[in-house]
């Protein structure tokens, strides 16, 4: 008997699922492990990677803290060089400057007592006590004889503390200063060793050397560079330069007549203004003494020539050394 396949031309067989028209993917294989004794090369790189990694930042951190090493030294030098050089402005303050400002003091009261007591009008200090030795004999003039050695002996101390303190010094104008008063102080010595020989054969001391007396106010200003650069940088308290004011007093000694006092006064005044080109000067005296100790100075007539001026310096900006050495 004949079995029924069902329509002709091939029907659909309802226990098969219709075939499809897209291509399957293939199945995925998972990854083989490594044979036995074979390396894992996955693993390697990412060990080497990790290494260079931190290597890497090993050696960033290594900069960044040899960086901050250097920072943190600098600074530290800066900070001790600074130190070194505020202590050593105190030590110069402390050893030099304000003896040298002690000592003149001293000094100057010195000078107008003895100028007071013993001085005699158209004559220096030690003029004066020559003149009256002559006259009354050395023993007369024992007091004003002491009173001249204590002023050598305060001359010779600033003489050796200015010496000592010139190779620091920090202002120019202090330095012309300080020269001025160290001729001045040197021949000062030197005259008065010469006293008794003088005395003794009639003859003439030798020739002085003036006072400077713009000394004081430059030292004045020295002081007070110094004090500011003892001071740490940016204080508040840092002391500011003066204007330098001052007087000056010029006196000619007995010189033959021929000369106006004004006109005296002016050639002065002409001098100072070349060492004082910024000075303002005001002319306060000018006057003239007739010599009538015919005993002393004979014929012809002498005069004693008197100028005092008022000297004011603006404030400026002075040369300044590197300091200190």
């Amino acid at each position: 008997m004949a079995v029924d396949d069902g329509p002709a031309g091939g029907g659909t067989n309802d226990d098969q699922p219709p075939a499809s028209t897209a291509t399957a993917a293939p199945p995925q294989t998972p990854p083989s492990p490594p044979a036995p004794g074979e390396r894992d090369y996955s693993k390697t790189r990412f060990v080497v990677f990790a290494g260079l990694a931190l290597s890497f930042a090993t050696a960033v951190g290594g900069v960044i803290s040899w960086a901050w090493g250097e920072y943190v030294a600098h600074q530290k030098e800066i900070a001790t060089k600074a130190k070194a050089e505020q202590d050593e402005n105190k030590r110069l303050l402390r050893t030099y400057l304000l003896p040298v400002a002690t000592t003149l003091t001293v000094t100057e009261s010195v000078k107008d007592e003895l100028d007071r007591t013993n001085g005699i009008t158209g004559y220096g200090i030690l003029e004066s006590y020559v003149y009256r030795a002559r006259q009354d004999g050395e023993q007369s003039e024992s007091l004003a004889f002491e009173q001249m050695a204590n002023l050598v002996s305060l001359d010779t101390n600033l003489i050796a503390l200015l010496e000592a303190y010139d190779p620091d010094h920090k202002m120019e104008e202090f330095k012309q200063e300080s020269d001025a008063f160290l001729k001045h102080a040197n021949t000062y010595v030197s005259r008065f060793k010469a006293l008794p020989k003088v005395i003794a054969s009639g003859e003439e001391l030798p020739s002085w050397t003036p006072f400077p007396p713009g000394f004081p106010s430059a030292l004045e200003n020295e002081i007070r560079t110094r004090q500011a650069a003892a001071l740490p940088p940016g204080s508040p308290e840092a002391p500011k330069l003066l204007p330098r004011v001052f007087d000056e007093t010029f006196q000619s000694g007995w010189i033959a007549a021929g000369f106006d006092s004004g006109q005296w006064c002016d050639q002065q005044i002409a001098a100072v203004r070349q060492q004082y080109p910024r000075a303002q000067i005001t002319k306060h005296i000018a006057n003239s003494t007739r010599n009538t100790d015919s005993a002393l100075h004979p014929q012809p007539e002498e005069y004693a020539y008197r100028c005092a001026v008022h000297i004011m310096i603006p404030e400026s900006t002075p040369a300044v050394r590197d300091a200190p050495r």
